[in-house]
């Protein structure tokens, strides 16, 4: 079944996304979410992309899924989590739906996950270590894990975001 979250859940519970489940919309959960081999976050409404505001921690495992959508690469256009805990990726598959993307400058960035707490995101996609290349549509795209939200840039931070390249 899908869970969406469209507004503030003080439930101090841990989430769980189990095998074929899916959790997503643009409200703010206060406990950890955990998504298990199967299951999918998708950040955003049912219809136009988003942001959902995790207060806790976010742990894929190996086998689960982060599918986002990317129509524009103007900020508020695209699927995003921002997380104030721990973010361990485990190997999860990342999937962008680019449908609808234009032409999308050089150095543009699509921000995935903004972790607003100290550390570093644990782990990484599925195939995809720092640097890989994501096409999306006709477009390359490389994936950092060291981007800075806060300061707009590549690096320096501990963000996951995808950057249009050459």
């Amino acid at each position: 079944g899908t869970l969406l979250v469209n507004n503030w859940h003080t439930n101090t519970s841990a989430y769980t996304v189990a095998n074929t489940a899916r959790l997503g919309g643009t409200g703010t959960l206060a406990a950890a979410v955990t998504v298990q081999a199967g299951g999918t976050l998708r950040p955003g409404g049912l219809t136009v992309p988003g942001n959902m505001n995790l207060n806790s921690d976010l742990t894929f495992a190996a086998g689960s899924a982060f599918a986002v959508r990317v129509p524009a690469a103007t900020a508020g256009q695209y699927d995003m989590i921002t997380a104030s805990g721990a973010v361990t990726l485990g190997g999860a598959t990342l999937s962008v739906n680019a449908a609808g993307l234009g032409d999308t400058p050089i150095d543009s960035i699509v921000w995935l996950i903004n972790k607003t707490s100290s550390g570093s995101v644990s782990g990484m996609f599925n195939g995809l270590p720092q640097g890989a290349f994501v096409a999306l549509g006709n477009q390359a795209w490389e994936i950092t894990y060291s981007a800075d939200y806060d300061a707009g840039a590549r690096g320096g931070g501990n963000d996951v975001a995808i950057i249009r390249v050459p």
